[in-house]
């Protein structure tokens, strides 16, 4: 009984954590991890290959980063119109449909208010202005004196909430900016007036759940993840990630000098506990042990549902077999 026991907690003890660290940083950099306090070590950190992901969620399902206080788009200074950029609670729809995700602070924490960031110091202001910081001018018609543009009227590219962070950059993707213009390049969360945690909870229980997370300021941080089923904590996982939060250099000089994206921050999952309903996420600055603002991307979900079949392809599959059975005795009694 005692071997049986035993072996029950080793398995509600599996846990997954992945750090995927990408190429592209220049940082003298270390990422290690540990369960539930435990020291903190390199070992037992695995890729994100461990998890069965079959859902994820994009924050731009829960509001457009360009939203808030200053925009040139005719919305209110406190971006009391559509999706503010800064917001009690974020909900969104993940990209099978199936799970509602509703983001807030967590109780105890510090600060009130999250925010949709996009990691875009630069964005994409059409072919003759080129890259320029959110904001700036972007000319929409034009005339030529010798051959050089001159602008005849001109909008602004929306005054973005961004990051200029370790998340993925992607200059093949740019869109041009102006009024009506949403996110660019990737979609973040993060806290604005505080600290957080943050708190994910989960319409559908899942089997695992994992995010890339960085610190907004702090250039080393830790990192914890720790997963409920309703109010009963499942186990915690913490990631001590030297070199990867902060600001990206590499993003100092706009894409067409030779700028681009760091592309390396870490990722945190867990998994493999049980059923779980919400997670809570929160970052701690290394060098004074105080807690720091952060940000998250693209949420990845492990076992939300699978759409089932319709009822017509059901029946379809059920006469097929019965004609199959049928058809099997039939072959059998004529051959008696």
């Amino acid at each position: 009984m005692r071997a049986r026991t035993d072996k029950s907690m080793k398995m509600r003890l599996l846990i997954f954590v992945i750090v995927s660290v990408l190429p592209g940083g220049l940082w003298a950099s270390s990422v290690s991890c540990g369960f539930n306090l435990a020291s903190l070590q390199s070992s037992g950190c695995v890729s994100q290959s461990s998890f069965s992901f079959n859902d994820s969620m994009l924050w731009t399902a829960a509001g457009n980063a360009y939203e808030g206080p200053g925009q040139p788009n005719g919305e209110p200074p406190d971006g009391s119109v559509l999706n503010p950029a800064n917001s009690a609670s974020y909900a969104g729809v993940s990209t099978g449909g199936d799970v509602t995700v509703i983001a807030t602070t967590a109780a105890g924490g510090t600060g009130t208010l999250l925010g949709r960031y996009d990691e875009a110091p630069w964005v994409w202001a059409g072919a003759t202005l080129g890259w320029v910081q959110p904001g700036a001018s972007n000319c929409t018609s034009y005339t030529y004196n010798n051959g050089v543009p001159v602008c005849m009227s001109s909008t602004s590219t929306p005054y973005l909430l961004t990051y200029q962070g370790p998340f993925y950059f992607d200059t093949s993707t740019a869109t041009v900016y102006g009024n009506g213009s949403v996110d660019a390049n990737t979609a973040l969360l993060g806290t604005t007036n505080g600290t957080g945690p943050i708190q994910l909870s989960f319409s559908q229980s899942l089997t695992a759940f994992g995010v890339d997370i960085s610190a907004l300021n702090a250039t080393s941080f830790t990192a914890s993840l720790q997963a409920y089923d309703g109010n009963s904590l499942l186990g915690t996982y913490y990631i001590d990630a030297v070199g990867y939060g902060g600001s990206c250099t590499m993003l100092d000089n706009m894409p067409s000098a030779g700028g681009s994206g760091c592309n390396n921050a870490p990722f945190i999952g867990i998994g493999n506990l049980g059923p779980i309903t919400k997670v809570i996420l929160g970052v701690t600055d290394d060098s004074s042990g105080n807690a720091a603002g952060f940000a998250i991307d693209t949420l990845q979900l492990g076992g939300a549902p699978i759409a089932t079949p319709e009822p017509g392809v059901l029946l379809l599959a059920v006469c097929g077999l019965g004609a199959l059975i049928w058809r099997s005795r039939n072959s059998s009694s004529e051959h008696r």
